[in-house]
């Protein structure tokens, strides 16, 4: 299940996506909550709802939808790799902007997949945006309260705090939750050597997972945002939108 989320990220750091650009447009409020020009609806847990860019663009768009929204990339590439888990993709990148399609039924019916930022003149949900401040994305998705310690398995300078649900994708295959489940959870790193210079806030929501018989594998939909905050101004610095098909 890891390999997919990590090959896709190697994808887009292959990429060469390096831009940047500076535009103020969301603000932390005195009180710590989000602030802006539009009223911000009440918080809730990451959903389908919530797969979007800019207002225009969301998962599961062709790269014709794209285009008649967007316009033409600056650059456009198509790939056959044996070593991404979906086969061939295509990549199209719009000023900081990427986006990769794939089939995940390793087909020809390429559809957006992933959503890759850098720069600051990008919208996510909630008005989440390069420069946002990590309260503001605790703040705009609802947490239960659910808050406790999360080990990563292998990998002992890792840890993490639920921000809502009892999920992380290493643990699902002993929890085994049925039908459509939302989780979300903040990683953190301790080192004593080389300081890592990010931290991630995850969030998900899996339509459905499926289990077989016997309930020792499952497939299905997970969708996700991933924050990549400064871990010395806990500034947004990156986000990621992606669709993971698990089997």
């Amino acid at each position: 299940m890891k390999k997919n989320i990590l090959v896709i990220i190697a994808l887009l750091l292959c990429a060469g996506i390096l831009v940047s650009c500076g535009t103020d447009r969301l603000q932390g409020g005195e009180d710590g909550d989000i602030a802006s020009s539009e009223v911000q609806p009440a918080p809730h847990k990451f959903g389908k709802s919530d797969l979007t860019v800019n207002d225009k663009i969301s998962l599961g768009m062709t790269l014709d939808d794209v285009k008649a929204v967007m316009g033409n990339p600056q650059n456009e590439d198509t790939f056959t790799n044996d070593d991404f888990i979906y086969g061939a993709y295509t990549t199209a990148t719009y000023d900081g902007l990427t986006l990769t399609f794939f089939d995940a039924a390793g087909g020809d019916n390429l559809t957006l997949g992933t959503v890759y930022s850098e720069s600051e003149s990008d919208t996510f949900a909630r008005g989440l945006h390069i420069g946002s401040t990590a309260d503001e994305v605790l703040a705009a998705f609802t947490s239960d309260g659910e808050s406790q310690p999360l080990y990563f398995s292998g990998v002992e300078e890792k840890y993490g705090d639920y921000i809502y649900g009892n999920y992380n994708r290493e643990n699902l295959i002993d929890l085994k939750p049925k039908g459509a489940l939302e989780f979300a959870y903040v990683t953190r790193w301790q080192v004593e050597d080389d300081a890592y210079t990010q931290y991630t806030i995850e969030y998900y929501y899996g339509d459905p997972l499926n289990w077989n018989e016997d309930e020792t594998a499952y497939n299905g939909n997970l969708y996700s945002i991933v924050f990549y905050v400064d871990v010395e101004t806990d500034l947004v610095q990156n986000i990621m939108l992606a669709y993971d098909f698990i089997e």
